[in-house]
């Protein structure tokens, strides 16, 4: 009888160990690449696949950047001070749902697409509990994407792309590492997109207790004095209710930045020290590396009313960009960072190219030109040195993936 050599055996039991837990996979169309989606911290696949349904997302993200809409009719709130009424906050990204998320743009596009839950008890719409939050680290989620890649390569004869999110991209970098005899799917990876990637760690690791302190009275870490008097005293007293509204969010931040997994992203951390020992530009791979700008969750309106009540007209007045207006000690929370990861920390030194963009840690997972430009880069032969990309403002229903390669 006829031995199967070593090589063969190591790829069996790696590949037909059965699915991974909470696979999703869509096949595609001959020729375009197979795409690994490899999600983050306290995170699951539906970040990739739903992320409006996820608990992180749930309650810690607004859509920030239109004002709330002027408004007649009756009221019935009572005064506060003045003409003014109440406090507003932006309402959840509509974007954030299934239509607009990674997975349904990709499948769209006609790319095979997969991607898998590196610990089953992230798939929730709630809070995960304690007990999986501590056990969420780089070692307990890394044995499931060498997994997950294996049992891609079954399922597909294509070229393969990873693409990753966050704390996924520092798992990609290890699944690079590795040799085709230990793991030979990894010869077929050919792209390498991290999205937000914490590459040279964050600051925010181990820092919930600060951030918690830092979020306890908003108003207290806010500079009021370019606000009008009026709604200086206005803010002082609803202050109160917008931060009752604006607890999950802080809530999911606080979690965020305690997790043990958390802990491992310290730039000068054991998790750092052993990626990168020995670490190579694996030939024949393309890496391209994407990084935010906007730390913000939400912003905070006034609703000024025209007369007593009765017939009235309302016009937003701007009190609170969330947590931009505060004094933080933090470089991932003010301009430059994305709330949770620098863009500098977003660069990756192997990376062909960088992409900037105007987004926080979770709007990338949902934002079509990312998605777009992400698309782009899946093709044989890299985008020219100078193509041009089109900034996006303030105004923008969607912001954009800003080229700034040139300047790194």
């Amino acid at each position: 009888m006829k031995r199967l050599p070593l090589l063969a055996i190591l790829f069996a039991s790696l590949s037909f160990a059965g699915e991974p837990s909470g696979w999703k996979f869509k096949a595609g169309e001959k020729g375009k690449p197979a795409i690994l989606l490899i999600h983050g911290l306290a995170a699951s696949r539906k970040h990739w696949t739903s992320p409006a349904e996820t608990w992180s997302i749930k309650n810690g993200h607004y859509k920030h950047w239109k004002e709330p809409k002027k408004q007649s009719g009756k009221s019935k709130l009572p005064k506060v001070k003045g003409d003014v009424r109440s406090i507003v906050l932006s309402p959840v990204d509509k974007h954030a749902d299934e239509d607009g998320s990674f997975w349904k743009y990709l499948v769209s596009q006609g790319y095979t697409v997969a991607t898998w839950n590196q610990l089953p008890c992230m798939d929730s719409e709630d809070q995960p509990s304690q007990k999986c939050l501590n056990s969420d680290v780089f070692d307990a989620a890394y044995p499931t994407a060498k997994e997950a890649l294996a049992y891609l390569a079954t399922q597909t004869t294509e070229d393969l792309a990873l693409v990753a999110h966050s704390r996924g991209g520092l798992i990609g970098r290890k699944l690079l590492k590795e040799t085709n005899e230990a793991l030979p799917p990894v010869a077929r990876v050919k792209w390498f997109i991290t999205l937000h990637t914490p590459h040279h760690g964050s600051s925010m690791a181990t820092k919930g207790n600060e951030v918690q302190k830092a979020f306890k009275s908003p108003l207290k870490g806010v500079d009021l004095d370019f606000v009008p008097a009026l709604f200086r005293d206005v803010a002082k007293k609803l202050m109160p209710d917008a931060g009752d509204k604006l607890a999950k969010t802080i809530d999911v931040v606080v979690v965020l930045t305690g997790l043990t997994g958390a802990r491992e992203l310290d730039a000068n951390g054991k998790l750092y020290k052993d990626l990168e020992a020995g670490e190579k530009k694996r030939d024949g791979v393309k890496y391209f590396t994407f990084g935010g700008t906007s730390p913000r969750l939400a912003k905070v309106w006034a609703r000024q009313y025209s007369d007593a009540g009765f017939e009235w007209k309302t016009s937003p007045k701007e009190l609170l960009d969330f947590p931009g207006d505060l004094k933080v000690p933090f470089d991932e929370m003010k301009k430059g960072g994305d709330l949770l990861v620098t863009n500098d920390s977003a660069k990756f030194g192997f990376a062909e190219k960088h992409f900037t963009n105007k987004l926080n840690h979770a709007e990338v997972l949902w934002n079509k030109k990312v998605q777009k430009k992400v698309a782009s880069l899946l093709v044989v032969e890299p985008p020219q040195a100078d193509e041009a990309e089109a900034e996006a403002g303030e105004g923008d229903a969607e912001d954009d993936a800003d080229d700034d390669s040139a300047a790194d």
